[in-house]
């Protein structure tokens, strides 16, 4: 079964598990909880993916470190921050990093190096470290009291509401559950986006088949989501897995062959929902765009044709007016540096309708037609360049006036 964003059930953490979230006032002139601790009693290995903008953050650069800890199981911790991504901070922002982790440690009882520090919020902003040391101790007496949709409400900056999606599947006869979470709204763009996403699991993983779950759910849904075309310094893809579901199973062995396809399935399907609840809540956005790269040679080529029209903002407050200027499509289409690109062969589809074929505006083409189809709140652009034998989808939505005001008032 699948369940998301409500119901008690879809915000219990997996067993092995312990979540505490409170408000310290870390996010300026707001009451709700703003600090989040995640420790794991029992051992856990871990994989990830993070941000390539030349800025990262203090606590990125720190996770990158400690993360390389938990390639074999041990208990640790994750500790996340909203309302200040401590980026752009310097050598100052980093000790800020390792006296918390230091303080936790030492009241977890475990090194402070199998903690792993998470921010978001307003970049070039140090933490406010009086305001976190004293509410330390409050922080880790909650442990055990908060659930994954506190967990999801307290890493939320622009978002207008929480991503938490879960999935139960039978392994070798037995339950399993794998749970993600996500924030992300703007700041939207490969590599990965303003986002931090964690997904746990209490199936038993090996740290090589974590880690390629994680870099294909990363490859294909989370750096294939676009707002605004702009990456953030904090973008973080952690997953977990705990092993208490006492159920094994891994990518090599042919006796786990069947398991392996159905758990690999979930985990991804939990990743695509995670990327598209982002797009969906894209800062004022009012339509999910599917951009369909089909036969292309490569990988990269979905990247540049998806996303030279995802990040265009012409394309962007066009599909928002519901207004059938492709041109603007094909502009970014030509804009994506295809090599031995060929015009005539290029086919464009809005949700099946054909708009272009053979070099030129379709015969049969309808305006009004066109019209109607970018009035729905899903649509799927097809742009079928017929040069190789791959496709693959890029994630975004449109443009409008909310974008604006929602930025404009960012910090105020």
């Amino acid at each position: 079964m699948d369940s998301k964003n409500t119901g008690q059930d879809s915000s219990k953490p997996i067993k092995g598990i312990l979540i505490s979230t409170i408000s310290s006032e870390i996010r300026k002139s707001s009451t709700e909880e703003d600090l989040a601790l995640v420790f794991f009693e029992a051992p856990t290995i871990m994989a990830a993916c993070f941000t390539k903008n030349s800025f990262a953050a203090a606590p990125v650069i720190m996770s990158k470190e400690n993360i390389k800890n938990f390639e074999i199981p041990f208990s640790g911790a994750l500790v996340i921050n909203s309302g200040c991504a401590n980026a752009g901070t310097g050598v100052t922002g980093k000790l800020d990093c390792e006296k918390i982790t230091k303080l936790l440690g030492k009241k977890l009882t475990i090194p402070n190096h199998m903690i792993l520090p998470f921010s978001t919020g307003p970049i070039m902003e140090r933490l406010p470290m009086k305001i976190i040391e004293k509410n330390i101790n409050k922080l880790i007496s909650n442990l055990g009291n908060s659930n994954l949709l506190n967990l999801a409400k307290t890493i939320m900056t622009t978002d207008t509401k929480p991503k938490i999606f879960k999935k139960k599947l039978i392994l070798n006869n037995k339950l399993v559950t794998i749970t993600g979470i996500a924030k992300g709204s703007g700041m939207i763009s490969p590599n990965m986006a303003t986002m931090l996403a964690f997904i746990f699991t209490d199936v038993k993983l090996n740290y090589k088949d974590l880690k390629q779950l994680v870099d294909e759910a990363t490859r294909t849904f989370f750096n294939r989501i676009s707002v605004d075309g702009d990456t953030s310094t904090n973008d973080s893809v952690i997953a977990c897995a705990n092993a208490t579901s006492e159920v094994q199973v891994n990518s090599t062995d042919d006796c786990y062959k069947r398991d392996w396809k159905n758990f690999k399935d979930s985990f991804l399907k939990i990743c695509f929902n995670l990327a598209k609840s982002i797009v969906l809540d894209g800062e004022g956005a009012t339509k999910f765009i599917t951009i369909k790269v089909m036969n292309v040679i490569s990988e990269e080529e979905i990247q540049l044709v998806g996303g030279a029209i995802a990040n265009s903002p012409l394309v962007k407050t066009a599909f928002y007016a519901s207004d059938p200027n492709l041109g603007r499509i094909l502009a970014a289409i030509g804009n994506a540096e295809i090599q031995n690109f060929k015009i005539d062969d290029l086919e464009l589809k809005i949700n099946d309708y054909c708009v272009f074929k053979h070099g030129e505006i379709s015969v049969d083409y309808d305006e009004s037609v066109a019209k109607k189809e970018m009035n729905n709140k899903e649509i799927v652009v097809e742009v079928n360049l017929k040069r190789g034998k791959i496709t693959g989808n890029f994630y975004s939505c449109d443009f409008s006036h909310e974008y604006i005001t929602i930025n404009s008032d960012y910090r105020s």
